[in-house]
């Protein structure tokens, strides 16, 4: 619970930037979503995963051969063909490699979003490694505190 406080700031930091820069008297949950910048910048799926394998790194050696691992699985669906749903969340079903159904259109965001979904099977593949069935599945909240980065 004391690293929980310790690290509020940070969040509390980004929460009164999102008021200044949407120029808001009070900020509510729904005002943290809107993007605060744009970007041009292009990335590829190849590259959306290079640079995700390389920001997991400082995670320990156990962290890049499992995603390397998922990847090589072919566990996602990256084209945004007509009528697919935009929300990449994805069930996992215990020992298998979690599905992610990307909508990568090489945009920025589509790179924040493919490091952001990876985490969560990242996160689901650690349970599985750690944990029994009975105990590696987790709540919506608790997969989000870890990824409310992006």
């Amino acid at each position: 619970m004391a690293k929980t406080h310790g690290a509020l700031p940070t969040p509390h930091r980004d929460f009164k930037l999102h008021q200044r820069l949407l120029k808001l008297p009070d900020l509510h949950y729904y005002d943290v979503y809107p993007p605060m910048i744009s970007s041009d910048r292009r990335c590829t799926v190849e590259q959306s995963a290079a640079l995700t394998l390389d920001a997991v790194k400082p995670l320990g050696s156990e962290v890049p051969t499992l995603s390397q691992a998922a990847l090589a699985a072919r566990s996602m669906h990256v084209c945004p063909p007509p009528g697919k749903e935009s929300d990449a969340y994805q069930t996992a079903v215990y020992g298998l490699t979690r599905f992610v159904p990307l909508n990568h259109e090489d945009s920025f965001e589509s790179l924040t979003t493919f490091a952001h979904e990876w985490g969560h099977g990242l996160h689901t593949m650690l349970a599985n490694h750690a944990l029994p069935p009975e105990t590696a599945s987790y709540s919506l909240f608790v997969a989000e505190i870890a990824l409310m980065t992006k």
